[in-house]
């Protein structure tokens, strides 16, 4: 019994040395300036929180996408683009289908946490996967 209770005790050990959860800082226009990113989003518009953009004539509601990839194997901002692209291509998919130009007001967040920069992101990166929680707001823009 007290070997099994030993062996268990480091499986759990070596699992927590291995697991971890950091926030990775990634820039949204390098990712949908990038070159998947112009092969894969077309027709919306992406502008961070606090960013200027045209005039808004129609809001269309808030609109919010969570995406996970696979980070092992992969350098973590490498993996937290994967993530971030895929994100974008869902909300971009439901911008489209309301008629929507473009996504405003653009922000991460995860748990508790919001991003509070104007350029970035936070990706939340652990040992196997990566995740990107973005959230916005819908619009059509003034011509």
């Amino acid at each position: 019994m007290m070997k099994k209770i030993v062996t268990l005790s480091l499986m759990v050990l070596v699992c927590m040395a291995f697991a971890r959860s950091d926030f990775l800082p990634i820039d949204l226009l390098k990712v949908t300036s990038g070159e998947q990113g112009k092969q894969k989003l077309r027709g919306v518009q992406f502008f961070m929180k606090g960013a200027a953009h045209p005039e808004v004539a129609v809001n269309m509601g808030d609109v919010h996408s969570s995406k996970k990839t696979r980070s092992f194997g992969r350098e973590d901002d490498e993996a937290c683009e994967v993530a971030l692209l895929s994100t974008l291509i869902a909300i971009e998919k439901k911008a489209k289908s309301l008629g929507a130009d473009a996504v405003i007001d653009i922000e991460s967040y995860s748990r508790d946490q919001v991003s509070a920069d104007s350029t970035k992101l936070e990706c939340n990166v652990g040992s196997t996967i990566a995740n990107m929680a973005v959230r916005g707001t819908m619009v059509k823009l003034k011509k």
